[in-house]
């Protein structure tokens, strides 16, 4: 082989050489993007409180026997808040375990994402001997706790009885102070604020963990809330299970819905649910009410048509506009009769509760 310096190179052969060597550095310039853009999601997280990065999503669910390695990670990536509903991982520790297994779920959980949030759903209407271990041992020690049915089968707790309610609350704090749970899920509210709404105040007053209600019931007429604003001064946050949904099923209860909603402190945390089985089999108007309400502290949950409510066919449910960057909000939501109005950052919002249309319009990006 001759010398560099006798080595010639054709002009034509040097052009080519040079284009190939290009075109082959922005394949690799292109192939590390890819691996950059792959981390990037391998390290997704949850829209925390105060962000506007996307939809900011709540999670609640169980599965009979656990989560899977998937759903776990699932989990850490997309929900600052998680309620582990109650039959979760009964097949694998025998009923009453609920507790238990809460506080197993919750250790999981915190230990993958130490910002989430886990809660254990209490019922503090109707009794579940079947699956609350506290219960079942009160309800040996305690009946009078419990109402019984003609067959002495406990069906709610005894809320006029005052040592139930500090029951009640002794029971709660111990279960997340002696666990990675946050708070309590709260749920029954809806007869118990109806019936007996001094002994539920008293109780959640007491109460050390965070507080989220099952609430905002819409009353007969649907102009108004047994439970409203006020109640919000004794908790932290509100779960509403009939965001367009359930109760809320004419314009007027819509409008009654939004207008209370739009009421709330930005500091207290709010839910939005809805699912299939409301105004639409389709998330989008739901998913637009949501954005005409939300402040920093709310977060949104939709399931899909075929999918359970609460286990975890539905742990994963996705549109591709829960990711989409939001931004701020410019300022409040603007009303003319049944039809609202919000601008954001990088998108508008509007919706006509008469029409039950919606639209949220993209801004274009630079």
């Amino acid at each position: 082989m001759g010398s560099f310096e006798n080595l010639q190179i054709h002009p034509q052969k040097y052009l080519l050489t040079m284009r190939i060597f290009n075109f082959s550095s922005r394949l690799i310039h292109l192939s590390t993007l890819l691996v950059l853009l792959t981390g990037t999601s391998a390290n997704a997280e949850p829209c925390y409180a105060g962000e506007w990065t996307k939809t900011r999503l709540y999670g609640h669910s169980y599965s009979g026997g656990d989560f899977t390695d998937e759903q776990y990670k699932w989990i850490k990536d997309n929900f600052e808040f998680f309620t582990i509903e109650k039959p979760h991982m009964r097949s694998v520790h025998p009923d009453p375990s609920h507790e238990k297994t809460s506080h197993l779920t919750a250790t999981r959980l915190i230990k993958q994402n130490p910002k989430c949030k886990p809660l254990m759903i209490y019922s503090i209407s109707a009794a579940y001997c079947k699956w609350f271990e506290s219960e079942a041992l009160a309800f040996k020690e305690h009946p009078e706790y419990f109402i019984k049915n003609d067959k002495g089968v406990a069906t709610h707790l005894n809320l006029h009885l005052k040592a139930e309610n500090d029951w009640y609350v002794e029971t709660t704090n111990r279960n997340c102070d002696e666990s990675d749970l946050q708070g309590i899920f709260i749920d029954g509210w809806r007869t118990a604020v109806r019936k007996h709404k001094p002994n539920v105040s008293y109780i959640v007053s007491k109460m050390t963990g965070f507080r989220l209600i099952n609430g905002f019931i819409l009353n007969k007429d649907r102009d108004g809330m047994y439970d409203g604003i006020e109640m919000l001064d004794k908790v932290d946050g509100v779960f509403i299970d009939s965001w367009f949904r359930h109760t809320c099923d004419s314009v007027i209860a819509g409008q009654t819905m939004i207008d209370t909603c739009l009421q709330i402190p930005n500091d207290k945390m709010f839910v939005c649910f809805s699912a299939h089985d409301g105004w639409s089999k389709t998330h989008n108007f739901s998913h637009a009410a949501y954005l005409i309400v939300a402040n920093d502290n709310a977060y949104y949950r939709w399931v899909d048509e075929g999918a359970h409510l609460w286990n975890q066919e539905s742990l994963m449910t996705w549109h591709d506009d829960f990711g989409k960057k939001i931004g701020k909000p410019l300022g409040k939501a603007t009303k003319d009769g049944y039809s609202y109005h919000r601008e954001f950052e990088n998108c508008v919002v509007d919706l006509d509760l008469k029409e039950k249309t919606s639209s949220i319009a993209w801004k274009s990006a630079d």
